[in-house]
């Protein structure tokens, strides 16, 4: 037997209890579901299949017994061989099953099987390890640890004030517990944020497809808790305003923990409050004492004074001792607030490092990364050093934090905005490089895609959309530094290449903000028609919709002679009034951007787009029409999904015409959905060609659909 029947008799001995392995998700369709139906009337009255479905025998074990059948029994091995459309080779005596069971088996009535993949949560490690240099957080440690071990609380609160150590005692707890929490760590700032935001990106870098995640908060509460169900995962979530922000991300497993970070916490029956407080003078002398060895006890005595100490404060006396040991400056009195300290310790900057300091506040975000700071050349020059010395500039996992003083106004002069511009270009080489893994090559795109410049790397599109989600706060002060400077070709491109990020996470605010900030001060007309487009298009998800047609007529008339360009503003001026209902206006629309288009994707996407308003009107020939052209169309561009879906339209049209012929090639166009793995358009089609359908095969698509849905948390 090889290994291909292996695995196949694994994949029916666990479809037939409820579940497929990753082979069957591979193999898939109608065999498999043939196989399941012999097995299950060979084994329906036996312990063997009852003991599998229970969970109580593994099913390699029951994969073997299915095996002993079809070598005790050639009518058994007929029937199932001939469900495979392969014989089943009995000649081996013995052979060892392995396999790993995933993804779900759905019953979907005359379709028979289907093998759906399920959602795969990588196991994540978002909280930064953290060393523990104040020797005194080691019996908050203990403490916590032993409550994190005996379990029992909805969520564990680390209060203090800021720069207290928070932030560090998490990921003390997250890297001590790795093995408790094996499923991996999550960490949420709600700080400038908001709770449906950071679900949904949370719920994406979970790995869950964005076309199944839903936009309403009840809903996204619904998939965390539906995914997270039974991992044992830390989620960490800093900066909640209320109790009942924070525990919108508490999981749904015994085996997770909810912890949080915040200035101050309500008591609650199943909530411990552990406070994080500052440093013991023993404990601030010890760490002086490590950071600068040359220091005499006398020397530490007289900084510390007695007192106790909060770490960023301690950090900052540490800078002004660095500070003044290389300058000679004034000396370092303990008794200096933390401002004064860190305003002294920039005073003592050399003229060039302070110069640097100014460059480095004027960055976009809090912290920044290394490959950003070489593009401006900063990491490994003496005064860059000279900032980390000082406590200025501080290093958070791979990341540098520059520390804000309170006299800098946030002012950005002359001298720094010149040397601002690799900054942009570093983002936008970002940007750019992203766009096309996550949109694809053929996305229609006016600016000039930039060269010769150093910017951050990506595997794969999701990698690259974390990228963009992760920096969008960043992005957004890009475009704004750009549009400030009065460079406009940068304000443009990187507004244009940051669409991505906005169609795949529903952010319209701060899209809104984000092409309307690139619109400032444009002149060139078809740059301003393309940021019209993505202001219009943006503005139809805000219900803004006298804007948008506003700004869409607007971008079609400077598109002028770009016929592409015109063309695709009349594409988001045909959904406007699709999603008004005035189907009419969408249907001239998008024939004006039919006949205008010269881009391919465009014509097939026109083709679409009016075959669903002729379905929806029920012009069935018509849509017909467009929908098999548009097929022939993303065809040739091997667009396999577009395809998937035209072909689905096609043969739902035929089904509501003649039921009985055309029922088996719907299923097809189904399990062409499923194998291609494109979620959200089999629940949408399992759904519509149930409503068509009716009776007992029409009732059974909508439960497959719901089945599915449920695997991703959805009620519908």
């Amino acid at each position: 037997m090889d290994r291909y029947m292996e695995e196949l008799l694994i994949a029916i001995a666990t479809a037939a209890t409820g579940k497929a392995t990753e082979f069957a998700m591979k193999a898939g369709g109608r065999r498999l579901g043939r196989a399941v139906r012999v097995v299950k009337q060979r084994f329906k009255r036996g312990s063997d299949f009852k003991e599998t479905k229970r969970g109580d025998m593994p099913v390699e074990e029951f994969a073997a017994r299915i095996y002993q059948e079809c070598v005790d029994d050639d009518a058994f091995r007929s029937a199932l061989s001939a469900a495979v459309d392969r014989d089943i080779d009995v000649s081996r005596p013995q052979f060892d099953f392995h396999g790993d069971v995933r993804g779900n088996v759905v019953q979907a009535g005359s379709i028979g099987t289907l093998i759906v993949q399920g959602p795969k949560v990588p196991k994540l490690q978002e909280v930064e390890r953290a060393t523990p240099d104040f020797v005194n957080h080691a019996q908050d440690v203990e403490t916590l640890g032993a409550e994190i071990e005996a379990g029992g609380w909805d969520e564990i609160a680390l209060v203090g004030p800021p720069g207290v150590g928070k932030t560090s005692m998490a990921g003390l707890l997250a890297h001590r517990f790795d093995q408790q929490f094996h499923d991996g760590h999550i960490y949420v700032d709600l700080d400038g944020s908001d709770v449906r935001t950071e679900l949904r990106s949370a719920l994406q870098r979970m790995g869950i497809d964005k076309s199944v995640i839903v936009d309403d908060l009840k809903g996204l509460r619904r998939q965390f808790v539906s995914i997270t169900k039974d991992m044992a995962v830390l989620v960490v979530v800093d900066g909640a305003p209320t109790r009942e922000h924070a525990l919108m991300f508490k999981p749904d497993s015994p085996a997770a923990q909810l912890l949080v970070l915040s200035l101050q916490w309500p008591e609650g029956r199943r909530c411990l409050v552990h406070p994080i407080r500052d440093l013991a003078a023993e404990y601030a002398a010890e760490y002086l004492r490590k950071e600068f060895p040359e220091l005499d006890d006398e020397e530490i005595r007289q900084h510390v004074r007695g007192r106790a100490w909060r770490p960023s404060h301690l950090e900052r006396l540490a800078g002004l001792i660095a500070n003044q040991q290389r300058t000679e400056g004034r000396p370092v009195s303990a008794e200096s607030e933390a401002d004064q300290m860190l305003e002294a310790a920039y005073l003592n900057l050399s003229e060039s490092a302070a110069g640097r300091y100014r460059l480095l506040r004027a960055l976009p975000g809090a912290e920044a990364e290394p490959d950003l700071l070489r593009s401006i050349g900063d990491l490994e020059t003496e005064e860059f050093q000279e900032l980390v010395d000082a406590r200025l500039v501080s290093k958070k996992g791979n990341r540098y934090r520059v520390r804000v003083r309170d006299s800098d106004d946030g002012a950005v002069g002359a001298d720094v905005r010149a040397a601002l511009k690799p900054v942009v270009h570093y983002y936008l080489m970002g940007a750019q490089l992203a766009d096309p893994l996550i949109q694809g090559v053929d996305r229609l795109r006016i600016a000039e895609p930039l060269r010769y410049v150093q910017g951050p790397e990506f595997l794969s599109p999701s990698e690259a959309l974390q990228w963009m989600d992760g920096h969008r706060d960043d992005l957004l002060e890009a475009v704004r530094i750009a549009q400030q400077c009065g460079w406009r070709q940068e304000q443009m491109a990187l507004a244009e290449a940051m669409w991505p990020l906005f169609s795949n996470c529903p952010l319209p605010e701060t899209a809104k903000r984000v092409y309307a900030t690139a619109l400032d001060g444009l002149t060139d007309p078809e740059h301003k028609a393309r940021m019209l487009i993505c202001l219009g298009r943006t503005q139809v998800d805000l219900l803004e919709h006298r804007e948008s047609e506003s700004n869409l007529k607007e971008a079609v008339r400077l598109a002028g002679d770009n016929v592409d360009l015109a063309a695709a503003a009349m594409e988001q001026l045909g959904w406007l009034y699709y999603r008004q209902g005035r189907l009419s206006e969408a249907e001239e629309t998008y024939r004006r951007g039919f006949k205008i288009a010269e881009r391919k994707r465009t014509k097939a996407l026109m083709l679409k787009l009016l075959g669903i308003v002729y379905r929806d009107q029920e012009r069935d020939e018509e849509a017909r029409d467009c929908f098999s052209r548009a097929a022939k169309r993303f065809g040739k561009l091997a667009d396999k999904r577009n395809v998937a879906i035209m072909w689905l339209e096609i043969a739902a049209l035929d089904l509501k015409a003649d039921p009985e012929r055309h029922l088996d090639e719907v299923d097809e166009a189904v399990l062409n959905l499923n194998e291609g793995g494109w979620t959200k358009p089999l629940i949408d089609a399992l759904k519509r060609l149930g409503a068509i359908l009716g009776g007992e095969e029409g009732q059974a698509r909508i439960e497959a659909a719901k089945e599915i849905e449920r695997m991703y948390g959805i009620e519908s």
